[in-house]
């Protein structure tokens, strides 16, 4: 007869050793072609997971809650006093929030921007009752669905008010972090969240999504820029619970992407 004590102790052997991914595996880094070109600020990184595709939303949680940890701790790393001297055009804002996109074993993780809209031209005193931007900016990475769906926003913001902070969010910034590494791609499938907060961490929903406050009429948000114009992403909902990981460094393989 098997000895029981041998079966639960095997039964623990068989578990997975559950431990936190260390932002510091993630890499982020400064787009330096956005900050030399624009005078605009985002940090990310392009990420590639063995076995990404197989993790739980929960997971997924974690590593999007240890990629805004690292946004956070390279940002006090790089806006020191002697770089915001070297650089005093250059937009020194501590981005907000970060954005992870998940799609097969990759991971595009992105912060949000900072000075001022880059994807979309801001209009020059716009009356209260017009939009604020009309113009999508041709400079911008993308095509293909990606490149749908920002086209398919421009004509909301022509008719109404444009996206609340011209597109400066996260999640628009995960999707050029896409497009400069793959530029034409499905997104069916992918899992998108945003994190925001420094002490608490935790999920944000896209901003306008049903029931949102508007700041100004008719504008629309990341919430229509994910779910309803064809990428096919769904998001993480808030309230879903972290669930940490171990990964090895080996299976981690990560790309310093710019574009701008």
């Amino acid at each position: 007869m098997l000895d029981i004590r041998v079966l639960v102790f095997s039964c623990f052997l068989a578990l997975p050793y559950v431990a936190a991914i260390e932002p510091s595996q993630l890499d982020i880094q400064l787009n330096s072609a956005l900050a030399t070109n624009a005078n605009k600020v985002v940090f990310g990184s392009v990420v590639q997971i063995s076995g990404l595709r197989h993790w739980t939303d929960g997971q997924i949680v974690h590593l999007a809650i240890q990629a805004h940890k690292a946004v956070n701790a390279k940002c006090m790393e790089t806006f020191t006093d002697d770089f915001k001297k070297k650089n005093p055009n250059l937009s020194t804002t501590k981005p907000r929030v970060t954005t992870t996109m998940v799609l097969d074993d990759t991971a595009y993780i992105s912060s949000s921007l900072t000075g001022g809209p880059y994807l979309y031209i801001p209009e020059v005193n716009p009356k209260s009752d017009e939009p604020r931007f009309k113009q999508l900016d041709p400079l911008h990475p993308c095509d293909g669905p990606v490149k749908d769906a920002l086209l398919a926003c421009q004509v909301h913001s022509v008719a109404k008010s444009g996206h609340r902070t011209g597109a400066s969010c996260g999640e628009p910034m995960a999707m050029m972090a896409f497009c400069a590494t793959r530029n034409v791609g499905n997104l069916n499938g992918a899992k998108i969240l945003t994190i925001m907060g420094r002490d608490n961490p935790d999920i944000i929903p896209p901003c306008v999504n049903p029931g949102a406050t508007l700041a100004y009429q008719g504008e629309w948000g990341c919430h229509d820029f994910t779910t309803q114009n064809g990428l096919g992403m769904r998001v993480i909902p808030k309230g879903t619970n972290a669930l940490a990981i171990v990964v090895p460094d080996s299976d981690i393989t990560v790309s310093r992407v710019t574009w701008g």
